[in-house]
């Protein structure tokens, strides 16, 4: 006999799924919050941006945004060189190909590099000189950036003239051309890093403008060593005697750098 027994269904008329009910926020509510958590937090104090002066920042920020869109045409439009560049800056082997290319200053894309380098710098020493008040210069606002970038940017022209007159009077390489090169490339690399550096110090809060500046000189310090090493190393490789690298290191890169630290600790001082 069949089992007549049913199996009792779920009555799906009387089944509801029922969520808490969720009020809406007000704007009280909201406004309640914000001013509760700038009370406990002092929620963005350190990250507003300061003030800056209308027609500094006009000029500070066309310069800037000049700046950031050259670099971006020149590291799509030049993708191989830019790579070329970043590789000659770790390895030697790299830098021969450079130097066989001649693109260290000739090229639009390295002039380009290297006036990215002096104006970022140049603006770094503007904001520098604003702290420490180093500079002897009777000039101050724009006037005062160009003569900083102009000074950068002659002297890095004036080390790479220089080297070349070392060359012609060993009357031989001796790893000078290969060091010229090394002294533009070097440069270039360090401007596209203190790009940012010279944004911030710029329109960033002023807590930051100190260790900006700090990070800035130990980038350039460390390049410069860095760069230091490599000229050595490539002038050994070369078969220079040591004096006349001894010599070469004293006259145009110890020397020039310890007249200018003595300079800016007495302007400071």
């Amino acid at each position: 006999m069949p089992d007549s027994t049913s199996i009792p269904q779920p009555d799906t008329g009387q089944f509801r799924l029922e969520f808490p009910k969720i009020e809406p926020l007000r704007k009280e509510d909201m406004l309640g919050a914000k001013h509760y958590l700038e009370k406990k937090l002092d929620w963005g104090s350190g990250f507003s941006l300061r003030t800056v002066d209308r027609l500094e920042g006009r000029w500070m920020f066309g310069l800037l945004l000049t700046l950031i869109v050259v670099f971006t045409v020149l590291r799509v439009g030049y993708h191989n060189k830019y790579r070329q560049l970043q590789a000659a800056f770790l390895s030697t082997r790299y830098m021969k190909q450079v130097v066989r290319e001649e693109m260290a200053l000739r090229h639009p894309f390295s002039i380009s590099l290297l006036l990215i380098f002096g104006l970022a710098t140049g603006l770094l020493l503007f904001h520098a000189d604003r702290q420490f008040h180093f500079s002897p210069l009777p000039f101050h606002g724009i006037l005062l950036f160009f003569i900083f970038s102009g000074i950068v940017i002659g002297g890095v022209l004036l080390k790479a003239f220089l080297t070349l007159i070392v060359q012609f009077l060993l009357a031989e390489d001796g790893g000078m051309v290969e060091n010229r090169y090394n002294l533009l490339l070097f440069n270039q690399l360090t401007g596209i890093a203190l790009l940012p550096f010279a944004v911030l110090v710029s329109f960033g809060p002023n807590w930051l403008i100190l260790p900006v500046l700090g990070l800035s000189g130990f980038i350039i310090g460390g390049t410069y060593l860095f760069r230091l090493v490599r000229s050595f190393s490539t002038s050994l490789n070369y078969g220079t005697p040591l004096v006349y690298v001894f010599l070469y290191l004293c006259a145009l890169e110890i020397l020039p750098l310890i007249v200018a630290i003595r300079v800016l600790i007495s302007e400071i001082g």
